[in-house]
């Protein structure tokens, strides 16, 4: 573990302790700490780091020491809070260190690492929670920090409880907004979909909620709710309320500068929304009319801005590019003869082989990917798992050869990869080592994966980049509807 925040070296206790004192030193740490730690320059940052360690060690002190205190409860939540305000610089430093040792960096191996940690930051948040009294400014917060410990050590029923415990029993709170988001999301990893989606509504509907600057994280949990789901149609609902709703609210007098900023990234991470979810409902042409509009808005914001001497923002620019992407898809791809079969010859790793060609009228899930790719490769099995108890969907998974490596190292790699978890479906490498052909033909990049499905006609009518474990019902929602439609 991370020698940022070290544990109190074990010691006799000390002759005259002050627990006053250093209970006071602990209020004035806590009182320092701004409410976006993102708004410090690196300095401050720096100079905070190092009085928020140098308060977790006097705080283990007071808690070594000092157990019959009064103020127990209280020290507790501030080692908590300052765990917290510590927590992403312990982080950083574990990653790098696991880059250091050359290992693999996988979400898992950080997590793992991260356990302890987190796990710190709970008891102590648990202790505070129990302590503190109901009326305490402090227990708001320590319930929070609880509610998002758990949720980090993926104890997601205990997180669940957590914020229906502060929701419940803080109602007015400016916090309410942004800890029902939070609810939602663990709703969502839960499975409990049309809860956390019912939640949302009701909340989106409350006035004060409406005033808040974090009513926008509630469309966003909204749609990743219809997302993990997998409704193209509540996902069509979600982004036209947005697009309908937020327009307004930009011009309205009643939001800060900042906030009138998150609901025009919202509007337009949402018109490339519309359209995809258009597309998922086999609404082909009516997506090709939103992937314009959304176009034409963003092309036109970025003149605007240009006048004033300012550009896009990197995450509006990326969306913009998914609706070109897109719109390239619609235009030169989808509902024609697929551009090119799978002939892989002697690069397929598995003993199934599917082909276009002897496909049957099947419809086929075509994943474009790297090997060692882990943000498709939960995904990848999800969707080769469905496919597998289905005898009209088919899943085949295309790699690309890596040049700096050995061509049958690479094949090896990805047999055990496949191997390891239990993969049942179809999958190789692309046979053109140097030129990536079979990616080429069919428009997809190098890089990220990219997913398409195509229809019993041999027909490509779906693409969508970037596949990640949250698409699995959606895509598996699509490839029914695609199956089923003759």
């Amino acid at each position: 573990m991370p020698n940022t925040v070290p544990e109190t070296p074990q010691q006799p206790p000390p002759t005259g302790l002050d627990c006053d004192g250093l209970l006071k030193k602990s209020v004035k740490v806590f009182r320092g700490i701004p409410e976006d730690l993102r708004s410090l320059q690196t300095k401050q940052a720096n100079q905070l780091a190092t009085l928020v360690e140098k308060a977790v060690v006097d705080c283990e002190k007071y808690l070594a020491d000092c157990t019959t205190d009064p103020a127990a409860a209280e020290v507790h939540f501030y080692q908590a809070k300052f765990l917290q305000v510590l927590s992403s610089r312990v982080r950083t430093q574990v990653i790098n260190e696991i880059a250091a040792k050359g290992d693999k960096f996988t979400t898992g191996e950080l997590d793992r690492k991260m356990g302890p940690f987190y796990r710190r930051i709970a008891s102590h948040a648990v202790k505070a929670t129990d302590g503190l009294a109901r009326e305490s400014r402090l227990k708001p917060q320590a319930i929070e920090i609880r509610a998002w410990s758990h949720t980090l050590l993926k104890e997601t029923r205990k997180a669940k409880e957590d914020y229906l415990l502060f929701l419940k029993t803080y109602p007015a709170s400016p916090r309410s907004t942004v800890l029902t988001a939070a609810l939602g999301r663990v709703l969502s990893t839960l499975g409990e979909y049309d809860a956390g989606i019912k939640l949302i509504e009701e909340k989106m509907a409350d006035p004060e909620a409406n005033r808040s600057a974090d009513f926008p994280t509630l469309g966003e949990t909204r749609w990743k709710l219809y997302e993990a789901k997998g409704d193209p149609e509540g996902l069509l609902l979600s982004a036209e309320k947005v697009l309908k709703d937020y327009r307004p609210r930009i011009k309205s007098d009643q939001h800060s500068p900042q906030t009138k900023e998150a609901y025009a990234r919202y509007l337009a991470f949402n018109g490339f929304r519309k359209g995809y979810a258009l597309m998922a409902l086999g609404r082909l042409d009516e997506a090709r009319v939103a992937f314009d509009e959304h176009l034409n808005e963003i092309n036109q914001l970025q003149e605007a801005l240009e006048k004033k001497g300012l550009s896009l923002k990197p995450a509006i620019s990326i969306y913009r590019q998914r609706s070109e992407n897109a719109q390239g898809f619609l235009d030169k791809t989808s509902l024609r003869q697929a551009p090119a079969d799978f002939d892989l010859g002697e690069m397929w790793v598995t003993e199934k082989k599917t082909r276009l060609a002897n496909s049957n009228g099947k419809v086929i899930g075509l994943l474009f990917r790297g090997t060692d790719d882990t943000r498709s490769a939960t995904f990848m099995n999800n969707i080769a798992q469905f496919a597998s108890e289905d005898n009209d969907i088919e899943l085949v998974s295309v790699h690309f050869f890596k040049s700096a490596r050995n061509v049958d190292e690479q094949l090896d790699g990805l047999r055990q990869e496949l191997e390891g978890m239990g993969y049942s479906a179809a999958a190789g490498f692309d046979p053109d080592l140097k030129d990536k052909g079979l990616f080429r033909a069919w428009g997809v990049y190098v890089g990220s994966a990219t997913f398409l499905i195509i229809d019993k006609q041999g027909q490509p009518v779906w693409f969508q980049q970037d596949p990640r474990t949250r698409d699995s019902n959606l895509v598996k929602s699509i490839l029914l509807r695609v199956r089923d439609s003759g």
